[in-house]
């Protein structure tokens, strides 16, 4: 990368980090990694277990309702192609991660993060790089770990809203916490009242407080983004504990303080309580689902 990554950060960046939406600029998009001629051999180099080729069909997200496409028989060029033309879209999971000079991004992604903020203590960091078409959108739905959009090209508006009732159930939310396929969240139209809009350009970063809900429609192009995740102390504690109010809920008939308004004592408690929960074979995705 190129100058300073955090160019145009608020001067609280450090005490705000994770804990309120932020807006920063960076400067992946100055590089030569995501041009097209980059990309496409990304595209045939990356592993196949880790590279998801959707064709979107309405608001479908079940793999079932996507056609296979034979990658090996596909150039990556000619992919890039028929993301453009808004044929498909292509997630590139942990493509940061998995090549070298993609990897030497990210650490230094992290590495300036960490000089950044205090707030950033990550355990696992993983970062994909998503490749949509000029009118894909994402639904509503929130992540169960922290993330950042790092957006490289194209044009597209995010749509945040606070992760806290209505916008975020937190009953809804314990069986998400289970099911790892499922982010999806019901939307009513009168969450619009809280959002909170960012439209991004090249070279933006946005990141936001755990579990916030987000939904995204691409504006213009082909839009390439770096979607960042970590896992942290927090967001294991936190998630422990709607694993927890999940079991309690549903096995035992309680009503669970929720976690995102608890002390954090007893959420650590509660962590403690998921990890017997499961060791005794309890919190298992069907055992959270109401009877």
């Amino acid at each position: 990368m190129t100058g300073s990554l955090f160019q145009t950060a608020t001067a609280d960046f450090s005490e705000t980090f994770s804990r309120a939406p932020i807006r920063a600029r960076h400067s992946l998009h100055e590089t030569p990694l995501f041009d097209d001629e980059a990309l496409a051999r990304l595209i045939e180099s990356h592993p196949r277990e880790l590279t998801d080729i959707h064709a979107p069909r309405g608001e479908s997200r079940d793999a079932k309702d996507f056609p296979v496409i034979d990658v090996e028989q596909t150039s990556g060029a000619a992919l890039l192609n028929e993301v453009r033309n808004g044929r498909i879209w292509i997630n590139l999971r942990r493509a940061m991660n998995e090549t070298p000079e993609y990897k030497a991004v990210l650490d230094t992604i992290v590495a300036e993060l960490k000089a950044a903020s205090t707030n950033f203590q990550p355990r696992q960091v993983s970062a994909g790089i998503l490749i949509s078409s000029p009118t894909a959108s994402v639904p509503y739905h929130c992540d169960k770990t922290d993330v950042l959009l790092w957006h490289v090209r194209g044009r597209k508006r995010l749509f945040l809203y606070p992760p806290e009732a209505p916008y975020l159930d937190p009953v809804e939310y314990e069986d998400r916490i289970v099911d790892l396929t499922n982010d999806d969240l019901p939307y009513d139209s009168r969450f619009e009242n809280g959002v909170l809009t960012f439209d991004m350009e090249p070279g933006d970063m946005v990141s936001w407080p755990l579990h916030s809900p987000h939904r995204v429609e691409n504006l213009e192009g082909l839009n390439v983004s770096v979607t960042m995740e970590y896992s942290s102390w927090r967001s294991a504690i936190i998630n422990g504990a709607y694993a927890a109010n999940g079991v309690l809920r549903r096995r035992f008939g309680l009503s669970p303080l929720n976690p995102q308004e608890a002390p954090r004592a007893l959420n650590m408690a509660k962590l403690l309580l998921a990890r017997a929960f499961r060791a005794a074979g309890m919190a298992g995705k069907r055992p959270l689902k109401a009877a």
